[in-house]
């Protein structure tokens, strides 16, 4: 932080000697923005809803002068900083790019899969470092987002070591700052709500059933497979009272809840019956 720091005295006892340091001050003052780096994350400027999937972005660039002279850099935001309120699906490794961007939280690294370009911008060329991800909200609020930070290491002197390589004589710390950013997300509308929403919110959604045999005979069990299908947060997805959708007269139905498993933009349900009443042709 900025400002006057006090230290006080550091000390030492071994048997009966006690010896210390004296006190003494820091001065620390804040870096100013550098105008050869900037950040930008970017998110939705409209209302977001509780469970829906956002696509979000976070750019990084980096005067192209500095190529060779960035010797570390950390990147930091609240908005990968609070896993109680935003979760994040699993970054999917796009084929042919190595690149990565570096995110430090309060409780680890994240090493997020990342493009490289190059843009103008003014006089200056830049290499852009990008990466995309998929928020999903946890809670509804207004969040005032601190603009996210890079700092950053720059080399200013190299010297050779004894085998001819560069290694940093001298740094000195660079750093940027992103606009502050708000993000609103909003429960999910209460109107039109079926009685037997779960909490599922996005696009594309569709529902089919199968069975594990196509004929049967009254009192012997198959198993219904239930597959909700689409691109929003399905992990809260439940199905409706299974009684509205399979009559207690020609059905036996479980007496557990039961839980579907999500893979890969579907959730799944397997649910075992009997077939009680030999007129069911389907459900």
């Amino acid at each position: 932080r900025e400002g006057r720091i006090r230290l006080q005295p550091f000390r030492v006892t071994q048997d009966q000697t006690r010896i210390e340091t004296t006190a003494y001050t820091v001065d620390a003052e804040g870096l100013k923005p550098d105008p050869k780096l900037q950040l930008r994350l970017r998110i939705p400027s409209e209302p977001v809803f509780v469970g829906q999937q956002v696509p979000i972005g976070i750019e990084w660039w980096v005067d192209e002068r500095l190529q060779e002279s960035i010797q570390s850099y950390e990147i930091r935001s609240e908005l990968f900083d609070d896993p109680d309120t935003f979760r994040f699906l699993p970054d999917e490794r796009v084929p042919g790019t190595q690149q990565t961007l570096n995110i430090q939280t309060s409780q680890e690294q994240l090493m997020l899969p990342a493009r490289a370009r190059e843009s103008q911008r003014g006089d200056n060329r830049y290499v852009v470092i990008s990466s995309e991800r998929t928020l999903i909200p946890l809670r509804a609020g207004r969040f005032d987002l601190q603009g996210a930070t890079v700092n950053a290491n720059e080399v200013t002197a190299w010297r050779r070591d004894l085998f001819g390589g560069r290694r940093p004589a001298s740094t000195r710390p660079i750093f940027a700052q992103d606009s502050d950013r708000t993000l609103v997300v909003k429960p999910p509308p209460a109107s039109g709500r079926p009685e037997s929403f779960g909490g599922g919110v996005g696009r594309g959604f569709s529902f089919a059933v199968e069975t594990d045999r196509s004929v049967v005979q009254a009192g012997d069990p198959i198993v219904l497979t239930f597959t909700v299908s689409g691109s929003g947060e399905l992990a809260p997805v439940g199905l409706p009272p299974l009684d509205s959708l399979l009559p207690a007269e020609q059905f036996r139905l479980p007496d557990d809840a039961i839980s579907g498993q999500v893979v890969t933009g579907t959730k799944a349900f397997r649910v075992p019956v009997r077939v009680m009443d030999e007129s069911a042709a389907e459900p």
